[in-house]
């Protein structure tokens, strides 16, 4: 019999069903089972407010606390490979880039309680600013898939990544102090590194405080790869929260970031053997804010949230040329003041809305410089226009109505931008594109345990200073600004099946997103010539339309009360319309599985298999990228093995990594994957 594509979703409801009854039925024979978290977790991303993830549409997927704890990542980059759905592209060692549904870079947004990351210089390709956010600070992860733009606006359209700090808890038993001492090694030197974090807890004040250094050494890679060198960087951070509980009903949080990255080498760059220096001097990033949170018994206003934030993030590149004595040094910085207003009302008991505006400006400095022994210092305009500004104002407005077996979801959101350039050698211009999105969604309860979905969103990306105004090398090209640029756009269509059993709970969904007016580079000129120094010359343009779809799919299952199965399978094509060839970088084929054994020693045994298919659909990009091979990216297998000593004062992790010492690459990567390696992790709590 012949399946058409239309049916998958129920006849996945079925065996979903059909499943779901025969482990409710085991459940009765026992009774020492403990809960699974897929379908279970209330999450806010996806509404903005407390939801549970089982009765909405949105594919999401969430890193607890729990699951974070017996982790022990490197970094931030690593974590997120154990969330499905995520495909992560490393460039260097001190990088990593999420894609989600085929995109990556400023076509997926990153946030830090509930404040953008994204600023106006971040690029359209892999970017490594999600290696700044230290994962050992890190209360929980959520990710939604395929949609973004109408609750946060720009970047949003292959999804988003919200990264939830840790928050201390008030006391109701008095004064408490808690203490914390983290510590980690990775074999051949790879990783040393040590946290220490403080906490105080009362009735009406709570803060915690966290230093975490770290070591990195140069990869040694599987197989016969060897060590990539160089490849390795050191790094620090610093975490304050403060919570101070104004009434009952009224709390302020005060909080502050700080990530310093040193001497982080572009791998890629330096072993092709055109530079013999190419590494970022000095990755910074800086994050403050203040956030009140209040109640009331009104139901127009019965959240409201306040946030302001300050950023600032430092990006340095040094870089010279094999066999030459100038060392060129690039400087950024961006300065971002952010504004957001959350207001959570319930118009009815079965109707509520998530309301609110955001304002966020950047400020862009940005300078290059040539150095050498033999001639002065020059100074140059920088990779962006210096002084240059980007200011965006939005309003939305976010409604679920609960019917019976129904509920349904909608929203828009209102976007204004204005990007001011003044450019010494091009000229000034303000750009000031709008965007107008909207979302509706509706999830049908086939049963208490299965949940039928489907939603339509669109999106937009408007043009950054990255776009309109990039001049100098980037990759393998020249780049040249072009100030007449439209936002780009979207529109995608999910279906999907969850189910939620004590048990076993399981998400599969069929996705398609539609691009239209993709900024793209294509070859140009520079005062009449197409090469500069040898390199061709490019400039965007709105030129690209563009397809992708695919199927995602992920499951928990507690076999018995002490063993517990997680797996997921993702496939994504992308297709450019207008040449018929690939969109670049997309991932091949991937997944993974786990399994966890808890012994009655408070012992937990972890075992954990992902792979990746062969991809060779390379889009003419891909082709001419020197960190994919020129018949693309082998497929691999790679096998972690841990085990985990679990105690309320003491905890001691020991595992495996990649116990087969198997060769392998993330496609579209500038490193390959580490090789077989051991670590030991050690938590000291009071």
């Amino acid at each position: 019999m012949k399946i058409g594509t239309a049916s998958v979703p129920l006849l996945f409801a079925f065996i979903s069903e059909v499943s779901a009854m025969a482990i409710e039925d085991s459940v009765r024979r026992d009774t020492t089972i403990t809960t699974i978290f897929l379908n279970q977790e209330v999450i806010v991303t996806a509404t903005r407010q407390k939801s549970r993830v089982f009765l909405y549409p949105e594919a999401v997927s969430v890193l607890n606390q729990e699951n974070l704890s017996l982790l022990a990542p490197m970094s931030m980059p690593e974590t997120l490979t154990y969330l499905p759905g995520i495909w992560m592209q490393k460039t260097n060692h001190g990088g990593g880039s999420p894609y989600l549904r085929g995109l990556t870079g400023y076509h997926t947004l990153l946030l830090i309680d509930g404040i953008r990351f994204n600023n106006t210089t971040f690029r359209s390709g892999p970017n490594q600013y999600l290696n700044t956010i230290d994962p050992l600070m890190t209360d929980r992860i959520e990710t939604i898939r395929g949609q973004g733009s109408v609750q946060y606006g720009s970047d949003a359209i292959g999804g988003v990544v919200h990264i939830l700090s840790k928050k201390p808890q008030f006391s109701f038993t008095g004064l408490d102090w808690t203490g914390k001492l983290y510590t980690k090694f990775l074999s051949s030197n790879m990783e040393s590194t040590g946290r220490v974090s403080l906490g105080m807890s009362a009735e009406r004040t709570a803060f915690s405080a966290g230093y975490t250094s770290k070591k990195l050494g140069d990869i040694k890679a599987g197989g016969n790869l060897g060590t990539l060198e160089p490849t390795g960087y050191d790094e620090n951070s610093i975490d304050f929260k403060l919570l101070q509980k104004i009434t009952p009903k009224q709390i302020l949080t005060i909080a502050y970031q700080r990530h310093s990255q040193k001497h982080v080498p572009l791998y890629h760059q330096i072993v092709s053997g055109e530079y013999e220096l190419y590494h970022f001097d000095k990755q910074e990033r800086d994050l403050a804010y203040i956030k009140w949170d209040f109640a009331t018994n009104s139901k127009m206003f019965k959240e409201v949230r306040f946030i302001q934030s300050l950023q600032h993030t430092l990006e340095r590149r040094s870089k010279r040329k094999t066999n030459e004595v100038i060392t060129q040094k690039d400087e950024d910085k961006v300065t971002t003041i952010g504004t957001v207003v959350e207001i959570i009302s319930n118009a009815t008991p079965t109707w509520s809305i998530s309301s609110g505006v955001d304002f966020y400006y950047d400020k862009v400095l940005s300078s290059t410089s040539e150095h050498s022994n033999i001639n002065p210092t020059k100074n140059y305009r920088g990779l962006y226009p210096d002084n240059s500004s980007d200011m965006s104002f939005a309003a939305f407005s976010l409604h679920t109505v609960e019917l019976r077996r129904f509920n349904l979801s909608f929203g828009g959101r209102y976007d204004a931008t204005w990007l001011e350039i003044d450019d010494a050698i091009f000229g000034e211009t303000i750009i000031s594109p709008t965007a107008l999105v909207g979302n509706a969604s509706l999830v049908y309860k086939l049963n208490s345990k299965v949940n039928l979905t489907g939603l339509v969103n669109t999106g937009f990306r408007a043009p950054n200073l990255n776009d309109v105004s990039s001049f100098g090398i980037a990759d393998f090209r020249y780049e040249v600004p072009n100030f007449d640029l439209e936002p780009e756009k979207s529109i995608s269509l999910e279906v999907g099946v969850k189910s939620n059993a004590d048990r076993f709970s399981s998400n599969f969904y069929l996705f398609r997103t539609d691009l239209k007016d993709l900024i793209a580079n294509v070859p140009a000129t520079y005062n009449n010539q197409n090469t500069i120094d040898g390199v061709q010359v490019y400039q965007r343009e709105n030129v690209g339309n563009a397809v992708i779809y695919g199927i995602e799919s992920d499951i928990e299952y507690l076999l018995t009360s002490t063993i517990y199965i997680r797996g997921n399978i993702n496939y994504t094509f992308g297709k450019n319309i207008n040449s018929g060839k690939p969109m670049r970088r997309i991932p091949p084929l991937y997944g993974s599985a786990d399994i966890s054994y808890d012994t009655n020693f408070k012992v937990r045994i972890f075992a954990r298999w992902s792979f990746a298919g062969k991809q060779d659909r390379l889009s003419p990009g891909d082709i001419a990228d020197n960190r994919i091979a020129v018949d693309g990216t082998n497929g691999w297998n790679n096998f972690d093995l841990s085990v985990h000593y679990l105690r309320n004062h003491f905890q001691i992790q020991t595992g495996i990594n990649n116990l087969f010492d198997e060769g392998y690459r993330m496609h579209g990567s500038g490193v390959d994957g580490i090789g077989r390696s051991f670590w030991l992790s050690l938590v000291l709590n009071k």
